[in-house]
């Protein structure tokens, strides 16, 4: 306990700190022995085989805004197997360089 004496202003914060270790090493052990040494815990997620993609269903509204010193035009996107309350506000630009085949040019 003589390590956590000088980390520490009085007992009582080098006998939290005690605890506190314990405390990770009990759960670090009981993690590994429920799981077993094969598993490996990570923080990256699986990705699902069959993401949905976003597409473009239709434009509902249109808007001017300042984009840095320049005006830009904002449009409001309804997208496939969405709710139209979940629509959002997107860069024209942006959407035409992600989809040039939706042809956002010829809706109004």
């Amino acid at each position: 306990m003589g390590y956590y004496l000088v980390l520490a202003q009085n007992h009582y914060d080098a006998l939290a700190m005690l605890l506190s270790l314990t405390r990770f090493f009990l759960l670090s052990f009981s993690l590994k022995k429920q799981l077993g040494a094969q598993h490996l815990i990570g923080s990256v997620l699986p990705v699902p085989a069959q993401m949905p993609t976003l597409e473009p269903l239709a434009i509902l509204d249109r808007k001017m805004v300042k984009r840095g010193n320049r005006a830009a035009t904002k449009v409001l996107i309804h997208w496939k197997n969405s709710f139209p309350e979940d629509a959002t506000w997107e860069f024209l630009h942006d959407m035409q360089l992600k989809f040039p085949d939706c042809g956002f040019d010829s809706q109004p």
